[in-house]
This record gives structure tokens, sequence and C-alpha cells, in this order.
């Protein structure tokens, strides 16, 4: 006990001169920065030059990204049918297309690996309904009545500077097309593959990390149903609007 006292003693004016000598800090450091940048805290602790109190990241494009875009577009399906093979030939293949007005959306979401450059994951859909479908250049019937590309992969978008809105980027991956007839069921094949997706836009700061705007896209995407012996070329072009938070 007789050896505690000595520290229980001391130990009060230790603190109180570490307090004092930490205080004595904060004032030099906080004179040095205002004389730096001419602002008039005249060195008192815990004063802080104007706009130290900012968000560093406001209207930056960097962090978390997640963007969802809305808009439409026209699509052209290309279509081959490779015929039935017959000893080792393919008998009654023949050409066609499938045209469309279509509607465009897709889901984004990255981090910005530094200021202005995201890499993340993309979910796009486009869809085309009633489309217009010849084969040797004649209209022909078709059952069906909605066509649905889905594709899913990896994502990049690149903001020039990092604190404007012109970007560009795009995103490659699997792709799916399904189909359903005029009665709303859905078609048993469904072709897959692969493609890509590329855009350009500009986006306008509607808050410190939110951000909307517009952007032209296009996709393509190469797609085989190997249970109709058919392959599916879909290109597509749109223009769609755009909600950033970043």
């Amino acid at each position: 006990m007789n050896m505690l006292r000595p520290l229980v003693l001391v130990a009060p004016v230790i603190v109180l001169v570490l307090s004092a000598a930490q205080a004595r800090a904060q004032s030099a450091s906080s004179a040095a920065t205002g004389a730096a940048t001419g602002d008039a805290t005249l060195g008192y602790p815990g004063a802080q030059p104007a706009g130290a109190l900012e968000d560093p990241g406001a209207y930056t494009h960097d962090g978390f990204y997640l963007r969802l875009a809305l808009g439409g577009g026209y699509v052209h399906d290309k279509l081959h049918y490779e015929g039935v093979p017959v000893f080792g030939l393919k008998v009654g293949s023949f050409d066609g297309q499938a045209n469309g007005g279509s509607f465009q959306g897709d889901l984004a979401g990255g981090w910005a690996i530094e200021p202005g450059l995201i890499i993340g994951g993309e979910l796009y859909i486009e869809q085309v309904a009633n489309p217009t479908v010849t084969v040797a250049g004649r209209n022909v019937g078709t059952d069906v009545s909605v066509g649905t590309l889905t594709m899913l992969g990896p994502y990049i978008d690149w903001y020039l500077d990092p604190h404007k809105g012109f970007h560009f980027g795009g995103m490659i991956g699997g792709a799916r097309l399904t189909m359903k007839d005029s009665a709303d069921n859905k078609l048993s094949n469904d072709p897959i593959g692969g493609g890509g997706m590329a855009f350009v836009g500009y986006e306008w700061w509607a808050a410190e990390q939110w951000a909307v705007g517009v952007q032209g896209q296009f996709a393509v995407a190469s797609m085989n149903d190997s249970s109709a012996n058919t392959r599916h070329t879909w290109i597509s072009g749109g223009l769609v609007f755009s909600v950033t938070y970043n």
C-alpha cells in the first residue's frame, strides 16, 4: 500500500503535465495551419480552417457505386437456322430476322478503385414485344410475342474527371434469351451464349452523393438454341436515363 501511494500522488501531476503539453502542441499546429491557409483561427486549439468540416468525398466519384438505368431502344435479332443434318451435311438451312422497339434496364454496382474508375458487376435486361419476323425477306407469322435478353457479368465505368459527369464503359458476360407466346406461356427453348454492352453518357450532380444522367448504349449477344438448331445474333441500341449513388 505504501508503494502505491507515491503513484497515486504523482499520477494526477503526470496527467496534468501531458494535457498541458498536448494543448500547447495543438495550439502550435493550429497556428501553423492558420498561417499556411490564411484562415483567421488565431491559433486557438480546436479551431479549424474554413471548409475543413466538408465531406471530402462530396461531388466526387469515389467509394461505393450503385446505378439504375431505364430507357428504350431498337432490336435487330438475326436468326440462322442450321438445318437438319443429313449424311454429315446441313439441309434446309435459312436466315431470318426479328426487329422491334425495346425496353432497356440495367442495374450496376461496384467500387471506385481510384477516383473516377469504377469496377463492379451489372445485370442488363432488354425486352422486345411483338417483333416483326421475316424469313428470306418475307414477313412470317410467329407465336413469339415477347423476347427478353438477360446479361450478367463484370462491369467498368470511367469518369475522365472524377468531379464531373462525362463517363463511358461497358460490361461483358453470359447471355440468355427467353421467349413467350401470345398466351404469355414461356417457350421451352432458351438460347444461351455470351455478349456485352458499351455506353457513353453524362451525369449532373443532384446532391453530394447522387447524380442523374442520360446515356446512349449499344448491346450485342450471340446465343445458340441447340434444341431448334438456331443461332441468334442480337444487336441493339438505345437511350436510357440513370440515377447514380457514388
